[in-house]
Order: structure tokens, then C-alpha cells, then sequence
């Protein structure tokens, strides 16, 4: 009799065990499918960025025919907030665009002009440096 009903409930168990991952699925998941807008700026791991030419113009877009918003002259410490996903060639150079703050402006900088850092006491250090020469 003690044989009969562990046969039997190792056969019941090995029936609901084969059976509940059919019950468990379906044919057709409901599934959301969830679509992105593109946009033309990643997010962007170095801080930090300081001029490292004579001038920079921050400029209101991505694009060198934007309007100015102002200018950061050599050794000044810029935050960058993001860059383009594209490179853009300018005369006879080839870099992202960045979008900065600074104390004094909010725009987009062109790659070339910049330093770029991944730490503020860098940038700093930097700044220093390119502010002295």
C-alpha cells in the first residue's frame, strides 16, 4: 500500500510538473512596444572642457552659422552638459559639437577650441595653466 501511493504521488507530481510550463505560455504575448524620439545629442561622460585657443564662440546651436551667444577667451573652465551624435568638419578641422555652461553663457562650442576633462580639479589645474601663458 506505502509503495502504491508514493508511485502515485511521484506520478502526480511528474504530471504537474510536465504540464505547468503549457499552461504558464501563450501563443501571442502582449507586448508594448515602446518607440524613442531620436535626438541629435548623447549624453556625454567628460565634465569639463577648458578653451585652449585665443577665443571660443558659444554659440545659440550645433552650427557655425548660429547666432553668438558670447565669448570665452583662453584658460576659461567650461561645463559640458552633452555633445553631438555627429562630427561636423570646420576648415581643416573634424570634432563634436559640445553644449556648455559658463558662468557668464549656455551655448554650444565646437570641439576644437576645447580641452576636454573628465574632473573639475582637472579643468581647474588646466584652466590655470592656459590662463598664466
Amino acid at each position: 500500500m506505502r509503495t502504491a501511493l508514493r508511485h502515485t504521488s511521484r506520478l502526480l507530481a511528474l504530471v504537474l510538473f510536465t504540464a505547468a510550463p503549457l499552461v504558464g505560455c501563450s501563443e501571442q504575448d502582449n507586448v508594448d512596444r515602446v518607440e524613442l524620439p531620436t535626438t541629435p545629442v548623447l549624453s556625454f561622460r567628460a565634465g569639463w572642457a577648458v578653451v585652449d585657443t585665443g577665443y571660443a564662440r558659444i554659440l545659440e546651436q550645433p552650427d557655425p552659422d548660429s547666432g553668438i551667444v558670447g565669448h570665452e577667451r583662453r584658460g576659461a573652465m567650461l561645463e559640458i552638459l552633452s555633445k553631438t551624435n555627429y562630427t561636423e568638419r570646420i576648415g581643416d578641422e573634424t570634432d563634436f559639437w559640445y553644449q556648455v555652461r559658463s558662468d557668464d553663457f549656455s551655448g554650444w562650442v565646437f570641439g576644437s577650441a576645447v580641452e576636454l576633462y573628465t574632473s573639475r580639479q582637472r579643468a581647474l589645474n588646466a584652466s590655470r595653466i592656459l590662463s598664466d601663458e
